[in-house]
């Protein structure tokens, strides 16, 4: 596998997918209460352009029957990763776009007020905007007001 999971090529993706086998012999090895699986995402990306591969999805969650989790999703669309949340998915990893909302505003308030020294304001300004993004992927993911 490369040393920078960020530049995999479509070909080395499509290699490093979950194999059904292998995952279901850690799981009767390990017991583990949840599994990450790679079905097509890739962390760091910047644009949603992703689609998940759904049908290795499926198999996988019938063939284990254990919530699964998906990392790298900041690349993922969002009409994907709903279908993914149908077929087994229970935790969505998306840090790349709290990572982006948190510096975005921390670039839009010092391009607004480049003298400020307040280093609590300006992370306050940030902390609120993943605050609200965060709110924003709850709704896009159906997670609103669940528990």
């Amino acid at each position: 596998m490369p040393d920078s999971i960020e530049n995999l090529s479509q070909e080395e993706i499509e290699k490093n997918k979950t194999d059904i086998h292998q995952a279901q012999k850690f799981y009767e090895e390990t017991k583990v209460d949840l599994l990450a699986v790679a079905i097509g995402s890739m962390r760091g990306m910047e644009e949603r352009v992703i689609d998940l591969d759904i049908e290795l999805l499926e198999k996988i969650n019938k063939t284990l029957s254990i919530p699964l989790v998906l990392h790298g999703a900041s690349g993922v669309k969002w009409e994907s990763i709903q279908e993914a949340i149908q077929h087994g998915i229970c935790k969505v990893n998306i840090a790349s776009t709290f990572d982006e909302s948190f510096v975005q505003a921390i670039r839009n308030d010092l391009s607004q007020n480049p003298d400020e020294i307040n280093f609590r304001k300006i992370f306050k300004l940030a902390k609120d905007a993943v605050k609200n993004t965060a709110c924003d992927v709850f709704n896009k993911l159906g997670s609103s007001n669940r528990h």
